[in-house]
């Protein structure tokens, strides 16, 4: 029966959860079951998603977790345009460098040393 598969995935998933640790602010997430089919448990999911966000805007996790996410994606942004313009200046070194990585004429570390040394000519120009 599909209600007592779904009580059995909800202690699972409740058994599992238990076994984490909770978020600084004390908040654990609560196992619930639903059915689209039958209508039920659809408002209890919805209201424990609303206080949940209340809960994070009051405690000012929400603003704290906002401004962490806009520090690591100044960080993303910035190893992308990094890697775009050293991907430009290296274009003619690159295929050569990698080349002698793969015959086994040049190690990781000296070939990366050699791209760097590179890149620093070519922007201090």
């Amino acid at each position: 029966d599909n209600v007592e598969s779904a009580r059995r995935a909800q202690r699972d998933y409740a058994a599992a959860l238990a076994l984490l640790s909770a978020r600084a602010s004390g908040w654990r997430a609560p196992v619930l079951t639903c059915s689209a089919l039958e209508g039920c448990g659809l408002d209890e999911i919805w209201q424990r998603v609303v206080a949940h966000g209340e809960a994070a805007r009051q405690s000012g996790e929400l603003s704290t977790r906002r401004a962490q996410q806009q520090v690591r994606w100044m960080w993303s942004m910035l190893e992308e345009a990094l890697l775009a313009r050293l991907h430009a200046a290296l274009q003619q070194d690159v295929g050569e460098v990698e080349r002698k990585v793969r015959a086994g004429e040049l190690t990781a570390s000296a070939a990366a040393r050699q791209l760097l040394e590179s890149f620093d000519r070519e922007t201090s120009r």
